[in-house]
């Protein structure tokens, strides 16, 4: 009986042991996990505070290349401006310099240039210039998007791209 007993201490105590290593592993999990929380809880604290920071804001092409572009050109000519824009799969955006921005375009004359994104990275922005190029059914999709014109960088100097704007006469309509 005395053997029977020892036996049944042993796997006593060594039932116990491991209990405490469970606890132990357990504890420790639960320490991670607790950790593993708070980061969590971090984590949304600062991306709520980044979404109230401009800085976090994702940039687009429009508002940070082709808006304060148009403001320019406009304030320079003495003109008011309007965005037409993005169109197409080249994402083509066309500024106009209008005499008044509550006035259709079809109905008065515009200075006008049409930007084309390509590396944005580095604010690299093509214009179209009036040279056809390929010989694209004028139904085809590419023809349809505009990829049947030339596109070259657009100048670095306010100036160079002035010279660039293309004029269009409105011609007054007759009832």
């Amino acid at each position: 009986m005395e053997n029977i007993k020892n036996i049944y201490i042993k796997n006593s105590k060594l039932a116990e042991e491991k209990r405490n290593e469970y606890k132990a592993i357990e504890e420790k999990e639960e320490k991670i996990i607790e950790k593993y929380e708070r980061l969590i809880q971090k984590h949304d604290k600062l991306r709520e505070k980044a979404m109230k920071n401009s800085w976090h804001s994702y940039v687009n092409w429009i508002d940070g290349l082709v808006e304060p572009l148009a403001q320019e050109l406009a304030k320079r000519a003495g003109k008011e401006y309007k965005i037409y824009g993005p169109f197409g799969m080249g994402c083509h955006t066309t500024i106009y310099l209008v005499n008044d921005k509550n006035v259709c375009i079809t109905k008065q004359d515009t200075w006008s240039i049409t930007l084309e994104p390509h590396n944005l990275d580095e604010a690299e922005v093509y214009y179209q210039t009036t040279k056809k190029e390929g010989n694209w059914n004028p139904l085809s999709t590419a023809s349809l998007n505009g990829f049947d014109y030339n596109y070259e960088p657009l100048p670095d100097s306010i100036e160079e791209v002035e010279k660039l704007l293309s004029y269009c006469h409105k011609i007054l309509e007759t009832v």
